[in-house]
């Protein structure tokens, strides 16, 4: 059982997030503690009352960016008006693929 994914669903028949999660951990606490018997409970709920209507709102990875953003972003921490190379430091580091080795070098950003 999932909860909606938008606030708005919410809103309409809870008045806050909280209540809703609370009816939500109520209803878990009372499906048995086998999960066995619990995916059986579960699934003769949702041929009784139907699948939830998902809605149609467009889900967007948060944790993959553009390549433009990424090049950016790579462009600003090289440049060196930011970034410069101290004294003490190791300046080089090793990254390992699969087909050897390859020697980067390592800026901090001031």
């Amino acid at each position: 059982m999932s909860t909606p994914s938008c606030p708005a669903q919410v809103s309409k028949v809870y008045a806050r997030n909280s209540s809703l999660n609370r009816a939500v951990n109520n209803v878990k606490k009372a499906l048995p503690k086998s999960p066995r018997k619990k995916k059986m409970v579960i699934r003769k709920l949702l041929d009784e009352y139907g699948e939830v209507e998902s809605t149609n709102v467009k889900k967007r990875h948060l944790l993959s960016l553009e390549a433009e953003t990424i090049e950016a972003v790579k462009s600003f921490y090289t440049c060196d008006d930011i970034s410069r190379i101290a004294p003490g430091k190791r300046d080089v580091v090793t990254m390992r693929n699969a087909d050897g080795s390859k020697k980067c070098k390592s800026d901090i950003c001031i």
